[in-house]
Parts: structure tokens; sequence; C-alpha cells
């Protein structure tokens, strides 16, 4: 199962995707958001301010422990 996740994860990797913030919580460099795609996959990325709720489309440059950043 694990091999799948990560064959479908790398799918997604260097494109573009929609995400909605669903957490944040305020850090010395700003906002770390976390948020879920359409397809549910997990990015988490610093904003400099809380975007909670909010839709962003965002690259997804990185994949480290099944979230990407």
């Amino acid at each position: 199962v694990q091999k799948s996740m990560e064959a479908y994860q790398q799918r997604f990797l260097g494109s573009t995707q929609e995400v909605l913030w669903e957490s944040g919580k305020q850090t010395e460099d700003g906002w770390l958001m976390g948020g879920l795609t359409r397809n549910y996959l997990r990015v988490k990325k610093v904003t400099p301010d809380d975007r909670w709720n909010q839709l962003e489309e965002v690259v997804l440059s990185q994949l480290i422990d099944d979230v990407f950043q």
C-alpha cells in the first residue's frame, strides 16, 4: 500500500494544484499553513499572512514525509 501511495504522490510532484488551507499556526517566519488538494494530497507552506479557509494555487515542489511543500 505504501508503494502505491508513493507512486500516486510522485505523479503530482512539480504540478500546480489548488489547495484549501485548513489550519494555520503563526511562527517566526510567518504562518505555517496546512491544507489539502482536491485529490486529498497534504500540503504545508509558510505564508506571510493567515490564509485559513482560503483556496490558493500552489506548486507542489517537494515531497517530505508524505506532505508536499
